[in-house]
Order: C-alpha cells, then sequence, then structure tokens
C-alpha cells in the first residue's frame, strides 16, 4: 500500500505547480495558493476558480487513486471537479 503525502507535503506539491490540464485537455494556469486555498483561470473562458485545499486533500485521502474522477470529487469540490482532478492527476 502507498503512503499518502502529508497536508503539508501535498499544499506544497500544488504550490509548485504553475498550470495544469485536464483529463479533455482543458489548461489552468495561473495557479496560485493563499493559505488553503487554491486559485487559477481557466484558459479558454477566462473564468477564475478558486478550490479549498482542504477539501481537495480530503478527497485525496479519501478516494482511490484509480478511481478518481470528477464524478468521485463532486461531495468535495462540487463546481470545481475539473481542475480539482487536474491538479489533483499532476501532483500525484
Amino acid at each position: 500500500m502507498e503512503t499518502k503525502m502529508t497536508k503539508e507535503q501535498f499544499i506544497d506539491r500544488v504550490k509548485a505547480l504553475q498550470s495544469v490540464k485536464s483529463v479533455k485537455g482543458v489548461t489552468y494556469s495561473r495557479l496560485t495558493v493563499v493559505g488553503h486555498i487554491c486559485t487559477g483561470i481557466r484558459e479558454s473562458t477566462g473564468q477564475w476558480f478558486e478550490i479549498s485545499l482542504d477539501k481537495l486533500y480530503a478527497a485525496y485521502v479519501d478516494i482511490d487513486e484509480k478511481d478518481l474522477n470528477t464524478s468521485t470529487l463532486k461531495k468535495y469540490v462540487d463546481r470545481r471537479q475539473s481542475p480539482g482532478l487536474a491538479i489533483l492527476k499532476a501532483i500525484i
């Protein structure tokens, strides 16, 4: 069984990201972490998003990596599943 990252390691990995691509090729850029919130912009629409890293970390801990998808993320980061999934895939 693989060892999960600590919350601090998880946040440090997110902080190191500048942009990520979704499974459908959408680019999320200008990723910034302030406290336990990650913000960024969806390049194709110019729409900003905000994700709680506490909730994203809970999803990382609770959901098996092979089961990670936008549906399983919905209860953790509703309406932010695509950038949330792209972030998770980029750091694990």
